[in-house]
């Protein structure tokens, strides 16, 4: 049992120095670069048996042979990999070597480190033999070939611009000098494009029965600007040569820059209809407005209002024997007999609509008051008590008839 307990922790060390541990490049080509702030890019390729640069761009993929034109040093991760190597490849990917790539210079071998050479043994050793098949290995950056690759590819890319290293390095910095430029330029007309303006309500009530109601108008008008791209994220340029891409980019960037002013000159605004009970309203409000303006105009115009269960409020009937009241919702009956009456139907005339109910049987004592019928205990017409869409002028035609409540009783 011991014996097996130090293999398994052997392994498990083992085992550690599989993991890869591959970190980013970036931070030291940047302190390598004092001059240039926007560098450019190639990619560097091997073809017919000579490294050449490709394609030049203002961008670059770190799982491709980039290189910075400006330091001429590489745009992948160059930190070696850890890992195991021999016949475990056939038999265990997941701890072999995952980073070898000759285009971009990571050769593969075995490790002979004295630290992992002497844990090789040892565990060789106690595993009887197990442990052989385990080699130590690593994934390296071959600075010396990558030197000589990008040294000629530097020279052939010279030689077919048909320009001097001066030149190239001009080129360089007048790139730089436009990026920086063009940057100011977006990010400022960018910064500057701001929702200024306040609107201006203003109520149209043509239907003349609006009123003193209170209006939330933030709830019917919003304001919104075109959105815009960062800077860092405008479209990438790919050329042949240095010198063309450098006027291929002032080109994007003049017409980056009147896209943009274009986009920055409009604030756009939505005018919404929301539903407002029992109003027919509409909003009216331009379209958009120059994100230069103050201020803009909204119209509010009330065209007419619903009216709901519209009746007499506080009316009252009586003779010599009894007396009736309606109060807008409720009946309310009073004998004033010393006898009992029994209330046998009631009708109820409104707007040349009537609504009746009989056999109510409804027995009231003598000299007593009470409650006894409701309107909603009517079948009513609707549109005897309701009058959409109305306007002050309609609403004094439909009034010039008074109703009148016609009683039956014993």
């Amino acid at each position: 049992m011991k014996k097996i307990t130090i293999i398994a922790s052997l392994m498990l060390i083992v085992g550690c120095s599989s993991k890869s541990s591959i970190d980013s490049n970036h931070s030291k080509q940047a302190m390598n670069d004092k001059y240039i702030e926007n560098n450019l890019y190639g990619k560097m390729e091997k073809v017919n048996n000579s490294y050449i640069f490709t394609k030049i761009s203002t961008a670059y993929n770190n799982d491709e042979p980039w290189v910075n034109l400006s330091t001429m040093r590489p745009m992948w991760n160059l930190v070696h990999e850890e890992c195991i190597t021999g016949v475990v490849e056939v038999t265990n990917k997941r701890i072999t070597c995952k980073t070898e790539d000759k285009s971009l210079f990571r050769d593969k071998g075995v490790d002979v480190s004295a630290k992992r050479a002497a844990g090789y043994v040892i565990f060789s050793a106690l595993s009887m033999g197990l442990g052989a098949a385990l080699v130590p290995g690593k994934v390296k950056f071959n600075e010396d070939e990558f030197q000589n690759a990008v040294n000629e590819a530097k020279n052939n890319f010279l030689k077919l611009d048909n320009v001097s290293d001066s030149e190239f390095r001009k080129l360089l910095v007048e790139y730089d000098l436009e990026m920086i430029s063009f940057k100011a330029n977006y990010n400022q007309l960018a910064a500057d494009y701001q929702i200024k303006a306040i609107p201006n309500f203003k109520l149209v009530d043509k239907s003349e029965l609006y009123g003193e109601r209170d209006i939330n108008y933030d709830d019917h008008v919003s304001l919104r600007k075109n959105p815009i791209k960062d800077v860092n994220d405008i479209q990438s340029v790919d050329a042949g040569s240095i010198g063309s891409l450098v006027d291929l980019v002032k080109n994007r960037n003049t017409k980056s820059i009147n896209q943009l002013k274009q986009l920055t000159s409009k604030i756009y605004i939505v005018c919404s209809n929301n539903k407002i009970e029992g109003v027919n309203y509409i909003v009216q409000c331009p379209g958009y407005i120059d994100s230069t303006q103050n201020s803009f105009d909204v119209n509010f115009i009330v065209n007419s209002i619903d009216f709901e269960k519209v009746v007499p409020r506080n009316m009252n009937f009586e003779d010599e024997k009894i007396k009736i009241e309606f109060d807008g919702y409720n009946f309310y009956v009073e004998n004033k007999t010393e006898s009992y009456i029994t209330i046998d139907s009631l009708s109820f005339y409104h707007n040349s609509k009537i609504a009746s109910s009989s056999k109510i049987g409804y027995e009231l004592a003598p000299l007593a008051k009470s409650s006894f019928f409701s309107l909603n205990s009517l079948s009513l017409k609707k549109s005897a008590i309701d009058f959409p869409n109305m306007t002050l002028s309609e609403a004094k035609g439909k009034m010039q008839r008074l109703p009148t409540i016609t009683r039956q009783y014993l």
